[in-house]
């Protein structure tokens, strides 16, 4: 038997002063949301990113076009003077993992493998730090520390973001998030998403995820990116 696949087949800058390079990380992310919005059918979105990283659908085509255009409404990246970025990004029915004849090899993907659960740091629970409770994995010029010094100087902003987000909702309770993100040469973080979340709270999460494309981390000499998933725990 076939498994039949939403494959991410790649992402076209149209115009604009952004680089596909830096773009696909997150829209690769996307892969089985992408598969819930419209099963194995072929899909080409069309996005605009204005200056501030904020993303606006123009035109979403195959199966599912309003969810498409729901779930890539949600992107977000980090801001760039210039004008807006046109972007087209293309998925493919394919053919992956299967058994038997004609089973073809798996898909090429783009999207970077996911990084898994953190490791509990010695160091106890303290709400306020969220940025404190598991290790991040850490791949690339940069170690673990030095990630680690610079995310935690900005704990408590992203503390505030789980404080401001019970203020709208009383309800909103513990859970763990995930950010992954990529960091330049230069220190800069290029691209950021949410991995995973138990939070159930979009706004929360993409306040996170602001306040991480905030940071300036130590640059390298060498020039090399570096990978990181960082998992926080937020509790009232």
């Amino acid at each position: 038997m076939i498994l039949v696949l939403s494959a991410f087949a790649g992402t076209r800058v149209v115009e604009g002063p952004r680089t596909a390079e830096d773009l696909e990380p997150p829209i690769a992310a996307l892969a089985d949301r992408v598969l819930a919005c419209n099963g194995t059918d072929a899909a080409s979105i069309t996005f605009d990113i204005d200056a501030t990283g904020s993303v606006a659908v123009v035109r979403a085509v195959g199966a599912g076009q309003a969810c498409l255009t729901r779930l890539f409404g949600t992107l977000s990246f980090p801001a760039a003077e210039g004008a807006p970025t046109r972007v087209v990004t293309d998925w493919a029915a394919r053919r992956g993992i299967g058994t038997g004849a004609g089973a073809a090899p798996p898909v090429p993907r783009h999207a970077i493998e996911p990084i898994p659960v953190g490791i509990p740091l010695d160091t106890g629970f303290d709400p306020q730090d969220p940025t404190n409770v598991e290790r991040p994995s850490v791949s690339g010029a940069l170690d673990s520390h030095q990630v680690r010094d610079a995310v935690r100087r900005r704990s408590p902003q992203i503390r505030q973001c789980f404080d401001q987000g019970r203020a709208t909702d009383p309800s909103l309770d513990s859970g763990r998030v995930q950010v992954r993100f990529l960091i330049d040469g230069q220190g800069s973080v290029t691209s950021a998403w949410t991995d995973s979340s138990t939070l159930n709270n979009f706004t929360v999460e993409q306040c996170v995820v602001g306040e991480i494309q905030r940071i300036r981390f130590p640059s390298d000499s060498s020039g090399r990116n570096t990978d990181v998933g960082y998992p926080m725990v937020f509790a009232p």
